[in-house]
């Protein structure tokens, strides 16, 4: 091959990359199309300031907005008090809000948190306290497990306990009389043991790993 045929090979192969190739930079803003990166393939447009925030769109199917100090997203102006306003949706794959160094509060006149699968579980962890204070709390269920595997206290001004079939009842030195009881009572501590290290309990180290995967904008 000629030094002027590999000339002709370069320009085409450059012209190909470069088809649909922008790029302008314009007063501190740059504005890119086809353009490729280092990390997610070609960006199919962008717009960065020279103090990294902006918007990226990337061909493989990412989108990244960032700022430096915070993002407002303001809707309803004009929506009825029954309307929707702000819809976060994902077809596939999980959703994650994390708030590394702060709170994460959620507000409404009712809050509301469902799980919808047939075998869905809402999953509360704290490492430290879980607390619920209302005028009036109520839990009901088909089956309702409270365990303690230290301490555990119920106390009311008036409390009242009442097993429709029946009611069993005992204390520690009693536990040899009651061997139905206290397999009942292992059991349900097992599986409490088991739920915890379900992949429901796994969902959020592995959304932790995850998030901490993403670049940077």
């Amino acid at each position: 091959m000629t030094e002027q045929e590999l000339q002709q090979k370069i320009n085409e192969i450059v012209e190909k990359k470069l088809e649909n190739y922008f790029r302008q930079h314009i007063n501190g803003v740059e504005i890119s199309m086809n353009a490729p990166t280092v990390g997610h393939g070609i960006a199919e447009y962008s717009l960065t300031t020279d103090t990294k925030q902006g918007i990226q769109i990337y061909k493989q199917g990412n989108m990244k907005i960032g700022a430096n100090k915070s993002i407002e997203i303001r809707s309803g102006t004009k929506a009825k008090n029954t309307d929707t306003s702000i819809i976060l949706t994902s077809e596939n794959g999980n959703i994650v809000i994390e708030a590394k160094n702060g709170d994460v509060v959620l507000k409404g006149k009712n809050v509301q948190i469902e799980a919808t699968d047939a075998a869905g579980v809402v999953f509360i962890k704290s490492a430290k306290t879980i607390k619920t204070d209302a005028p009036r709390v109520d839990i009901q269920g088909t089956t309702v497990n409270v365990l303690g595997s230290l301490d555990t206290k119920i106390v009311g001004g008036s409390t009242t306990i009442h097993g429709e079939l029946g009611m069993e009842m005992t204390e520690g030195h009693e536990t040899i009389l009651n061997g139905s009881l206290l397999s009942k009572i292992i059991n349900g501590l097992d599986e409490i043991k088991k739920f915890f290290k379900s992949p429901c309990g796994g969902w959020f180290k592995c959304l932790k790993y995850h998030m901490g995967n993403l670049q940077k904008f």
